[in-house]
């Protein structure tokens, strides 16, 4: 699916050349937070595709989405703040 049909999203080149910057740290690390919340959630769609709904796992990645949605908004106001 192309990005362009998403709402919110635009494509914007290759990863390389997104923004003319390379990572730092903080992206380097939120990259890193991104796949493994990436992972965890292809992990649960595998349980729940298989018929099992642990609650305690279907807890754990509510609460690491909220965080990874919290993190996400605090670097697009460091972003927009450093743009301005």
């Amino acid at each position: 699916m192309a990005l362009e049909h998403l709402p919110g999203l635009q494509r914007r080149g290759s990863a390389a050349g997104r923004c003319g910057a390379a990572m730092t740290q903080h992206t380097k690390g939120l990259a890193v937070l991104l796949r493994r919340t990436q992972w965890m959630l292809d992990d649960l769609a595998f349980q729940v595709g298989a018929g099992h709904l642990d609650t305690d796992d279907l807890s754990t990645a509510a609460l690491a989405l909220d965080e990874m949605a919290q993190l996400l908004r605090e670097t697009a106001t460091d972003d927009a703040r450093l743009s301005a």
